[in-house]
C-alpha cells in the first residue's frame, strides 16, 4: 500500500468476503445489506461505525502513543500475535451465533484482501509449507520475511502495518454488522471488546496501545 487512498473496499469486496454469512442468515433483508455494503464502497478510511457501544471500552486517549521500533522483528511479531489471538476471540464470540465454517471463511477472505493489497503482508495467507491459513490467521513467519527487505524503511513499514490492520478489522467487523441486527451486533461487539481487553494484559502496553489507538477504535469510531 504506498498510501491509505490505497485502501479502498468496494462493493464486489463486501460480497465477496461475506456474501456466504449473508446467504446462511434466514430471513434475511435485503435492503438493510444492500445499504451496508453501499456504505463501505468508499475508503475504508472515511466510513465511520455508528454504534452505542460504551465510551469507555473505545475511548481514543490524548496522549501519544510510545514510540515502537518496527526495525525489531519482535515488535512486529508480537503486534501480529496479538492480533491472531483476538481474531480468535472473535471466532469464538461468533460461534454463538454463525456456523464456524462460515466464520473461517469470512476471516480467511477478509485476510485475502488485505494480503493483496500489501508489501509487508504479501501471502501471509499461507504457511510455510504452503497450506492455506483456512482460520484466518495471519503467518508470522512470512511477514516477517517480507519485512527483511524493507527493515531499514522505518516509517514505511509503520505506515503499512497501520493500514494493512486497520483494512483487515474494518472487513471483518463490517461483515459481522451486515448480517446481525443492531441491537445484537452491539451486544456482540460490547461482549467481543470485554474479551479482547483481557487477553490483552499479556502483551507490552506498547503494542496494545498501537493496535487500539491506531487501528481498532479507528475502525470503530471513524477517522476523526
Amino acid at each position: 500500500m504506498n498510501n491509505k487512498d490505497d485502501m479502498s473496499i468496494d462493493k464486489g469486496d463486501l460480497i465477496d468476503v461475506f456474501s456466504d454469512m449473508i446467504a446462511e442468515k434466514k430471513n434475511s433483508n435485503k435492503e438493510k445489506i444492500d445499504f451496508v455494503i453501499e456504505e463501505t464502497k468508499d475508503t475504508v478510511s472515511k466510513t465511520p461505525a455508528h454504534l452505542n457501544v460504551s465510551e469507555n471500552q473505545i475511548e481514543q486517549k490524548s496522549t501519544n502513543i510510545e514510540k515502537i521500533d518496527f526495525q525489531k522483528e519482535q515488535n512486529i511479531t508480537e503486534l501480529i500475535i496479538l492480533v491472531n489471538e483476538i481474531s480468535n476471540v472473535l471466532k469464538s464470540e461468533l460461534k454463538n451465533f454463525v456456523n464456524e465454517k462460515l466464520i473461517d471463511n469470512m476471516l480467511l477472505r477478509s485476510l485475502e484482501k488485505m494480503a493483496l493489497q500489501s508489501f509487508l503482508f504479501k501471502n501471509s495467507n499461507w504457511d510455510a509449507e504452503g497450506n492455506l491459513r483456512t482460520d484466518g490467521t495471519i503467518d508470522v513467519e512470512r511477514v516477517i520475511k517480507n519485512f527483511s527487505g524493507y527493515k531499514n524503511e522505518l516509517e514505511r513499514i509503520e505506515k503499512e502495518i497501520e493500514d494493512s490492520l486497520f483494512m483487515l478489522m474494518s472487513f471483518r467487523l463490517k461483515a459481522i454488522k451486515a448480517v446481525f441486527e443492531k441491537d445484537k451486533y452491539e451486544n456482540f461487539l460490547a461482549a467481543f471488546i470485554n474479551k479482547k481487553d483481557v487477553i490483552e494484559h499479556g502483551y507490552k502496553k506498547p503494542i496494545i496501545n498501537f493496535f487500539n489507538e491506531k487501528i481498532f477504535n479507528k475502525v470503530i469510531k471513524g477517522d476523526e
